[in-house]
């Protein structure tokens, strides 16, 4: 049973540009109440060399109600309230057994 005081984060759900407009990335859903946890994977590689210099990527599963809406494409953008906010780009998207609920396996990197 999930408690609707488990959920303190709001997020955007954006569809990237093409998939949904071709002109431009679109909003699907604002305000979506989400949990974000923060993963440590083993053997997970954290850090990279790009070219502005040393990336670090950040697994995180968040949490959302049931929706049928989200696909590994799409981007998460948390706020509106938040005066830094992150972009989380999904990989996996794991529905409960009771569908009550969906998890979604997210990267950020910077």
């Amino acid at each position: 049973m999930v408690r609707a005081g488990d959920y303190r984060h709001r997020l955007t759900i954006r569809a990237p540009k093409g998939v949904l407009d071709e002109s431009a990335a679109v909003d699907v859903a604002t305000m979506v109440r989400a949990r974000i946890i923060e993963l440590e994977l083993p053997f997970q590689e954290r850090e990279h060399l790009g070219l502005g210099g040393l990336l670090t990527a950040v697994t995180y599963a968040i949490h959302v109600r049931y929706r049928t809406d989200i696909r590994p494409s799409y981007i998460l953008v948390e706020g509106p309230c938040c005066p830094l906010p992150r972009t989380f780009q999904v990989v996996t998207i794991v529905p409960t057994d009771r569908r009550t609920e969906i998890k979604l396996t997210c990267v950020t990197e910077g």
